[in-house]
């Protein structure tokens, strides 16, 4: 329901866009309906009276240019060219009876307009950027408009965040293999993400750091499953890496990025190799995963100095005399790059969003330690590097932790009174004639990463069929980590 009440209001705004050229230019711009084709299906717009006026920006020299409420910019929001001065855009939504002028940046909208790429230097934070929207706002207020808004975007906000309190997003990319157990090398390929696209424009994702887990697993009964206790993940000290060619997503062949520099790129990446070549460490461990670090220029959402920050912002167009309204929003995390698929590894999504605020809020609500390491759980998909047929099989590991030395879990610290009650939330079967058992998939409100494995008894009831409910564990944390945010 929420996902199409986003579309809906999604659809909408965008329509009013095309409208506004409509009305002025008489004339019926490129499909807005080709917008909803990228990643918006989780995008908000908050705009309370349908009625507004709109101005896209692409750039801060058009912010700038709208000084002089008479000096036309481009406007176009589709193939045919439309330019208008502010006064323009003011006169006809009094016109219209339009209440709002919404002022927002979409990079989506440069690919319409000739202009060189440029980056965002003006951000809803700075004095600059005010001054410019408070004068926006009196001329507006004179034709009986207040103003509307893309204030409160993470996205914006992430660099005067970082300048304020020194915390920035941090995401990691992760990716498992084998090591060799005798002495601890390893060597296992990873794509490096460097820029992200969206809305607000082109990011720099920087790499801060890469390292290592050497861990153990083992296969749960004949099946598929793997299990892999927490305590038998270490991090590896020495890790090394080395970089291979930047290459662009959406070339045709891998010598575009040989030719180009990144900076050019639609999508540019990069392939490491990380490895570890030294002395002996961690002899026994047989698999490795392999961890980078981003820091993104986002806000870190979980941060105690968020929400300050955040009324201190509002306060400060308070403070200013800035008229307003409503506020606008659109793609307001990195999530929503454009490249999406290209943030992969084996054809799985292998990124999440992981800072220090992030652990300490799921330390207190479920009382679990959750670090880097523990992104192990996330991995899932099959194991290519394997020399048998099970290499095309997907598979991630689960933590059983909690079982007895008979293979049962301990249910000891999950009694009334300490968590809810276990809601059954779907169930997977590997039907195993040799052992006739099957697995359990249950997730507990306070323990959300619980498993069990039940004996399928011979009691003349009805066989499990192939067409149970799948919900793998990843699905399961998915949507756990949106109740956390929520």
């Amino acid at each position: 329901m929420e996902v199409l009440i986003g579309i809906i209001i999604n659809f909408h705004c965008y329509l009013q866009i095309a409208n506004t050229e409509k009305r002025i230019n008489d004339t019926v711009t490129e499909p807005i309906m080709k917008r909803m084709l990228l990643p918006l299906l989780t995008a908000l717009c908050l705009l309370p009276n349908a009625d507004a006026a709109t101005i896209i920006l692409t750039s801060d020299q058009q912010l700038r240019d709208l000084m002089d409420p008479d000096q036309k910019i481009d406007m176009s929001t589709g193939y045919t060219p439309v330019h208008l001065s502010l006064r323009e855009v003011c006169e006809q939504g009094k016109k219209d009876g339009d209440k709002t002028l919404t002022i927002a940046f979409d990079e989506f909208f440069r690919q319409y307009r000739p202009q060189a790429g440029t980056d965002r230097e003006l951000t809803p934070d700075m004095d600059e950027y005010i001054l410019k929207i408070k004068f926006i706002s009196d001329f507006a207020k004179k034709y009986g408009m207040g103003i509307c808004l893309s204030l409160n975007t993470p996205l914006e906000l992430g660099p005067a965040f970082k300048r304020q309190t020194g915390q920035s997003g941090r995401w990691v990319s992760y990716k498992a293999g084998l090591r060799n157990a005798s002495d601890g090398t390893f060597s296992i390929p990873v794509w490096e993400q460097m820029f992200w696209t969206n809305n607000k424009g082109k990011f720099h994702v920087s790499l801060k750091g890469v390292k290592a887990y050497a861990f153990k697993q083992k296969t749960l009964g004949a099946s598929h499953l793997i299990a892999v206790n927490p305590d038998d993940i270490h991090e590896i000290s020495g890790v090394k890496y080395e970089a291979g060619d930047t290459v662009d997503v959406l070339s045709a062949s891998s010598s575009f990025g040989i030719k180009n520099s990144p900076d050019d790129m639609y999508f540019p990446v990069r392939e490491l190799r990380v490895f570890y070549d030294g002395p002996k460490q961690l002899e026994g461990y047989d698999r490795v995963l392999v961890i980078l670090e981003y820091e993104s220029p986002e806000m870190d959402y979980f941060s105690p100095d968020a929400t300050p920050f955040l009324h201190n912002l509002m306060d400060k167009y308070k403070k200013a005399g800035v008229n307003l309204t409503a506020l606008y929003s659109d793609e307001m995390h990195i999530q929503q790059d454009w490249a999406y698929y290209s943030h992969h590894e084996g054809g799985q999504f292998a990124m999440r969003y992981l800072t220090e605020s992030f652990c300490d809020r799921f330390r207190e609500k479920y009382g679990q330690p959750l670090d880097d390491k523990h992104m192990l759980y996330f991995v899932y998909g099959a194991p290519y590097y394997l020399a048998s047929a099970d290499a095309v099989e997907n598979a991630q590991p689960e933590d059983r932790s909690d079982e007895g030395e008979d293979g049962k879990r301990d249910d000891s610290a999950h009694q009334q009174g300490d968590s809810p009650d276990v809601e059954e939330v779907g169930e997977r079967c590997d039907r195993q004639e040799s052992e006739n058992q099957f697995v359990v998939f249950v997730l507990e409100d306070e323990n959300p990463v619980s498993f069990e494995i039940e004996e399928n008894a011979d009691d003349g009831g009805d066989e499990v069929g192939d067409d149970v409910c799948v919900i793998e564990l990843e699905q399961m944390l998915e949507d756990k980590e949106k109740q956390i945010i929520d």
